[in-house]
């Protein structure tokens, strides 16, 4: 399936360059088309995005049941597909994930990939190995007021006695955790300021694996606007794809640093 691009015959929707599951909801509200274009755009939503991937992530991973420990929620953030509680474990922060509309199929995949070259000493020998399974392998999962989330070591930004800007060393660190997801045969797609955290002693991480997709395929959940061309329109992801975003992440993130060697 392709991203639809000036599909819709009456022209509302045209060049939007937005996901299928997002152009599906928005066709069908439009009055003008001819019902015979609406049936032939068939998206299989459960097939995305579904709160059985949580389930079976959960499975995967093993992940033990923190229900009953929470002490303490507050809110973190929030967006369309979910939102980020700030819950308390033993007086220790942690990071609860609900997601609204269920898990991508593309996480799952990237999950199994990690718990695969968890041990592996090739992959170990990456230096972005540590920060993207500290960051992305949930810990636990969370039954909170009937929804199900998946739990994660909570990354705290750097206290006011520590640098605050982005160094060199930030900057490379979070390369190499793009580059080890490349090693891995997946695009983070979502390389952007707001996935981005200057943490304590000196160390960076890049969030969000959410959008994780393998090379070769095509992503079919909805993507930030700074996205590429080519997966604005449609096609499967590529390392190209992440280089386009890191590159744009120069002139925000780390506009303040000298141009990056290549």
């Amino acid at each position: 399936m392709i991203f639809p691009r000036c599909i819709c015959s009456c022209g509302a929707f045209q060049d939007l360059g937005v996901s299928p599951k997002t152009f599906a909801l928005m066709l069908s509200t439009c009055t003008e088309c001819p019902e015979s274009l609406l049936e032939d755009n068939v998206t299989n939503l459960s097939l995305i995005q579904d709160d059985r991937n949580i389930r079976e992530v959960i499975d995967l991973l093993n992940l033990p049941d923190h229900s009953k420990r929470i002490q303490v929620v507050r809110p973190l953030a929030g967006g369309n597909d979910g939102k980020v509680l700030k819950v308390f474990l033993n007086s220790k922060p942690h990071a609860l994930k609900l997601y609204h509309k269920g898990l991508n199929v593309q996480y799952v995949n990237l999950q199994r990939a990690l718990l695969h070259h968890r041990d592996a000493a090739e992959a170990k020998r990456q230096p972005g190995y540590a920060a993207v399974y500290h960051a992305a392998v949930p810990i636990g999962w969370v039954d909170h007021n009937g929804v199900v989330g998946l739990l994660f070591r909570f990354i705290e930004s750097r206290p006011p006695h520590e640098r605050q800007h982005a160094t060199a060393e930030d900057r490379d660190q979070a390369k190499a955790q793009m580059e080890f997801l490349h090693w891995m045969g997946f695009c983070h797609l979502d390389i952007t300021s707001r996935n981005l955290i200057l943490g304590r002693g000196g160390k960076c991480f890049l969030l969000d694996h959410d959008h994780c997709c393998e090379f070769g395929c095509a992503p079919l959940s909805d993507l930030p606007p700074e996205s590429s061309e080519s997966i604005k329109a449609g096609f499967t992801a590529e390392r190209e794809d992440d280089l386009h975003l890191w590159k744009h992440l120069q002139t925000t993130f780390f506009s303040d640093l000298p141009a990056e060697q290549l």
